[in-house]
């Protein structure tokens, strides 16, 4: 059991170390070479991997839906007041969702291998 959480932890850890510069590249992209990420976006985008990786690790699909109309319903309220191009907001929240999505598969993939492993 410990050796499956601290693969997740190491999972998610290192997996947000490696996705600053994309997410990075992908602000400037969309929003300007002198745009920056804030620390509370970046904040916000780990918590939202970190909740559909926890959901579907337990089988709790429905946490995608839950999230995509979360999102939804935020961007909806706040149109009126960012100016935020609709390109940069879907393809941040598919980039999201999809590392949250393969956080999920490889834990799943690879935590059997490590339990054989400390098994032995």
């Amino acid at each position: 059991m410990l050796a499956n959480s601290l693969l997740a932890i190491v999972m998610v850890l290192v997996g947000e170390i490696i996705l600053i510069p994309v997410f990075k590249m992908i602000n400037s992209y969309f929003l300007g070479k002198n745009s920056s990420l804030s620390g509370v976006s970046i904040i916000k985008g780990v918590l939202e991997r970190i909740f559909i990786f926890v959901g579907l690790i337990n089988g709790i699909p429905l946490v995608l839906v839950l999230l995509g109309a979360l999102k939804v319903g935020t961007r909806l309220e706040g149109s009126s007041r960012e100016k935020v191009s609709n390109d940069y907001f879907l393809t941040g929240n598919l980039v999201s969702f999809l590392l949250g999505i393969t956080y999920s598969i490889v834990y799943l993939d690879y935590r059997i291998d490590i339990l054989k492993f400390f098994a032995c």
